[in-house]
């Protein structure tokens, strides 16, 4: 696990030493093949060799242009009140990553909630669509390989009238309405590399596609203007609206109980994730004023073994903390039970520090942004 995280952040070094050159060299010829494959295949899609399909509702895709990290699921959250607050009927549709389930089932369309309750297990759903599911329990979620057949099942089954298409930027065979792309404003693109050699799925001429571009972790005027040069040498048309992850409460795992942020101020924790960003998680806890005396990090999406647990659990009790902290999309992939000590999960919202009324124009309005995002519209 460790030595996974110190890969990455190795790979990810923006003005390498000579070791991390030596070391990126035979993966950089590999990562421009991974691109170039890429704009191929975009190409195809946008002169119309490839086909798309289109869904008989408004669709909003959110996602990013780098392996995780950016406030995605949060952000999808987001889009999903503001529809809501409009009065809309909204789903959300995943491809479900990460599911622990067969080739064969991850075929079918699996319905995570259907609006009033969870239907499905993490393992089943993936971590994502069921945090997503449990933090919008008005909203339906659906998971499945292809989300044009997820989409249409939706539709078939419940009285919708726009879906949300979670981590669907590089989904181009289906047409969205609105593309919505969240990027990391300390490094948009990441080291500059797609995969392997660095983070980027694809090349950051694909931020050509956005309609609106959410950045977050900003943290000076200096940075924002920055991340927004480097925006629109791609992109000069789609708005820039900023973003910002915003602690909301601690709720325990083993009950219903929540406790404001206050709560953890002054105490010894130990931190413990599995996500894209795990030093952005200790940080927050930091900033909350909390003694991270331990924080135990895994490889993204990671499942907790009952013998992992078991250790975290101990290292809880030798360190006579206050307890375990961790995060939503974790504690879907924490078995009931396998935890003794105090278990506290940090909620975290996307909050829009500027550009509130320029987002709500773009989700509320419907004319305006009807099939701006087709790939015959592509620049």
């Amino acid at each position: 696990m460790k030595s996974w995280l110190g890969m990455q952040q190795f790979l990810e070094v923006t003005e390498p030493g000579f070791g991390q050159k030596l070391c990126r060299a035979p993966l950089v010829g590999l990562s421009k093949i991974y691109q170039a494959a890429g704009r191929c295949r975009e190409k195809a899609y946008r002169l119309g060799f490839r086909p798309t399909a289109k869904l008989p509702c408004r669709v909003i895709c959110v996602g990013n242009l780098t392996v995780g990290g950016t406030g995605k699921t949060p952000t999808v959250d987001l889009v999903c009140r503001t529809l809501l607050e409009s009065g809309e009927r909204v789903g959300i549709i995943s491809r479900g990553y990460g599911r622990r389930t067969s080739p064969a089932e991850r075929s079918d369309i699996l319905v995570v909630s259907d609006g009033s309750k969870v239907c499905a297990s993490s393992r089943a759903a993936g971590d994502e669509p069921l945090m997503l599911a449990r933090r919008l329990p008005e909203v339906p979620v659906l998971v499945g390989k292809s989300r044009y057949r997820a989409g249409q099942e939706a539709l078939a089954r419940f009285n919708l009238q726009t879906l949300v298409l979670d981590d669907g930027f590089q989904h181009l065979q289906l047409s969205r309405d609105l593309n919505i792309l969240v990027l990391d404003g300390r490094k948009p693109f990441g080291n500059g590399y797609c995969l392997p050699a660095g983070s980027l799925r694809e090349s950051p001429q694909a931020l050509a596609r956005a309609d609106l571009i959410l950045l977050t972790r900003i943290c000076s005027h200096e940075q924002r203007e920055k991340a927004e040069r480097e925006i629109r040498r791609y992109n000069s048309r789609a708005p820039v609206v900023i973003g910002c992850h915003q602690p909301k409460d601690l709720i325990s795992l083993q009950g219903d109980q929540i406790l404001p942020l206050s709560a953890i101020e002054g105490k010894s924790v130990v931190a413990l994730c599995a996500i894209a960003d795990p030093g952005a998680f200790a940080a927050t806890l930091k900033a909350l004023s909390a003694e991270v005396i331990e924080a135990a990090a895994f490889a993204d999406h990671h499942w907790y073994s009952a013998a992992e647990l078991r250790q975290v659990n101990g290292r809880v009790a030798a360190g006579k903390s206050w307890g375990l902290v961790t995060t939503e999309k974790d504690a879907v992939r924490i078995q009931p039970g396998l935890l003794q000590c105090p278990v506290w999960v940090l909620r975290i919202d996307m909050v829009l520090v500027d550009g509130k009324e320029l987002w709500e124009e773009k989700l509320k309005d419907r004319g305006k942004n009807a099939a701006i995002s087709s790939p015959t519209g592509w620049p």
